[in-house]
């Protein structure tokens, strides 16, 4: 993300005396390369939201048990993680809100260019 496409993004917090006050957040990215994942997981502990990212490869195929004691083939998928973010409960569920957002302004974009 570009610093001039965040200053854009504002979000009010409470400042140490508990008003209300908007807030800028500059954020430098210089030096970080882009990353693309076509999978994720997601694992929840006691204190934190834990999202792996990576790519998700075919890997063949493989037998596994049926309940009647047969077995079935299966496609076999393998996960490369590539990147692991731990978040708190309060920004994950930020972020859950902001990608909601960012989903449903696409979805109407989309939907109004048919």
């Amino acid at each position: 993300m570009t610093t001039e496409a965040t200053e854009q993004n504002t979000a009010a917090t409470n400042g140490s005396n508990g008003d209300r006050r908007r807030v800028v957040m500059q954020v430098d990215d210089a030096g970080k390369s882009p990353s693309y994942a076509n999978a994720f997981q997601v694992h929840a502990g006691a204190g934190e939201v834990v999202l792996d990212f990576g790519y998700r490869t075919a890997a063949g195929q493989v037998n596994v048990p049926t309940q009647d004691g047969g077995a079935e083939a299966a496609d076999r998928v393998r996960f490369l993680v590539s990147g692991r973010v731990a978040l708190t409960y309060p920004v994950a569920k930020q972020l859950a809100g902001m990608l909601n957002q960012i989903l449903e302004q696409a979805e109407r974009r989309a939907a109004s260019q048919q």
